[in-house]
């Protein structure tokens, strides 16, 4: 025997036990590789209905959120409406009430020097 072929033998049966060794590893990820698939299988099973209810709960509170912002404008004309008819009801009552204040006061002065009953001095 020649050492080539001694080293073609060793090489052979360093390849041999390589593989006997690395069998049982493959073995082992293999199974690993099917619980990872199962696992992933069963948690799309699990969580797909809890994704289908948390995208018709999102479009329920959607809708609940437009009628909201609906309410909230719809709030918002009748506050500038009710403010608008305050200030209007402000101008209309109060200049017409500051002209009768004012002419009763003059009125109740003019009386008062005509009868010759002038307003007491205060201390």
């Amino acid at each position: 025997m020649t050492i080539g072929t001694i080293a073609g033998v060793a090489a052979a049966l360093a390849f041999i036990i390589l593989v006997i060794f690395i069998i049982p590893i493959l073995l082992e990820f293999r199974k690993t590789v099917e619980r990872v698939n199962d696992f992933i299988a069963s948690t799309e099973r699990e969580v797909m209905p809890t994704l289908n209810k948390l995208q018709t709960t999102v479009e329920e509170i959607n809708d609940e959120l437009a009628k909201v912002n609906e309410t909230t404008a719809s709030v918002q004309q009748v506050t500038k409406r009710v403010d608008n008819i305050a200030n209007l009801v402000h101008e209309v009552v109060s200049n017409p009430l500051i002209k009768v204040a004012s002419y009763s006061a003059g009125m109740s002065g003019a009386v008062r020097t005509f009868l010759g009953n002038r307003p007491k001095k205060r201390q």
